[in-house]
C-alpha cells in the first residue's frame, strides 16, 4: 500500500507555524542552485542556508517554508535515514524571526531525488486546467512492484509518495507537520481545497510550555 506524505498546516496562537528563507537569490549564482533545486541530481554549490522561525512556537518535525523546500528534524532525519530512500540532507542554521539571533534547533534542508513515471493514466482521473485536478491517483504496477519507500511522482512535486514501512515508521514516531493519505483517497485541486484544508491544526497556547 502507498500513501501521500502532505503538509498539515499547524497553527499556533493565531500565527500558521512556518520557516521564512532568508538566504538571498540574487545573483546568477544563486539563481543557479536555486533552479537545480527541482532536479534528482544532488547539489554542488548551495549556499549556507538560513530560515527564520517564531521562536516561542513549538516547532515541528516538518517545517511548512514559503519555497517549497522540506525543512526536517534531526529526529524526523533520523527515521528517514533507515530506509533506502534517494535523497541529500544540507544543514542550516534556524534564526529568530523577530531578533535574527540564532535559535537551538538541528533541522536540515530534505531534497528527495528520486522521481518516477509511476502515474497509471488509464486508470487515473487527472484534469490538467489552470490548477490540475487529481481526482483518482493510480499507480502502475512496475511502480507498485518496485515498492520504493519514497518518491514523486513525474509531473508532480507538490507531493511525496511513500510506501507502507516508511508510513509506519513515521506514524510510529508520532512526527508533527505531516499527513498520511492513503494513495486511493488522495484529491487534489480547487475543488478538494477545503477537504485538504481540514489538515490544518490549531495548536492549544500550553502547547508551547
Amino acid at each position: 500500500m502507498f500513501y501521500v506524505l502532505y503538509n498539515k498546516t499547524i497553527v499556533w496562537h493565531g500565527q500558521e507555524i512556518q520557516a521564512r528563507l532568508d538566504t538571498p537569490i540574487r545573483t546568477q549564482e544563486e539563481r543557479a542552485w536555486w533552479n537545480a533545486w527541482d532536479g534528482d541530481n544532488p547539489l554542488t554549490d548551495c549556499p549556507p542556508l538560513t530560515f527564520s522561525v517564531l521562536p516561542d512556537a513549538p516547532p515541528p518535525d516538518n517545517y511548512i517554508t514559503s519555497t517549497g523546500i522540506d525543512l526536517f528534524s534531526e529526529r524526523l532525519a533520523g527515521i528517514v535515514s533507515r530506509f533506502d530512500i534517494r535523497a541529500e540532507w544540507l544543514p542550516v542554521q534556524l534564526r529568530d524571526q523577530g531578533s535574527g539571533n540564532r535559535l537551538a534547533l538541528s533541522f536540515y534542508a530534505f531534497r528527495l531525488l528520486e522521481t518516477m513515471a509511476g502515474i497509471d493514466y488509464q486508470k487515473s482521473i487527472i484534469e490538467r486546467k489552470a490548477v490540475v485536478e487529481i481526482e483518482k491517483l493510480a499507480l502502475t504496477e512496475e511502480c507498485q512492484q518496485a515498492d520504493r519507500p519514497m518518491f514523486y511522482l513525474e509531473g508532480f512535486r507538490s507531493f511525496k509518495v511513500i510506501n507502507a514501512a516508511v508510513c509506519a515508521a513515521l506514524k510510529q514516531a508520532k512526527l508533527t507537520g505531516f499527513r498520511y493519505i492513503p494513495l486511493d483517497q488522495f484529491r487534489a485541486g480547487m475543488k478538494y481545497y477545503a477537504e485538504l484544508a481540514q489538515g490544518l491544526v490549531q495548536l492549544p497556547d500550553e502547547a508551547a510550555e
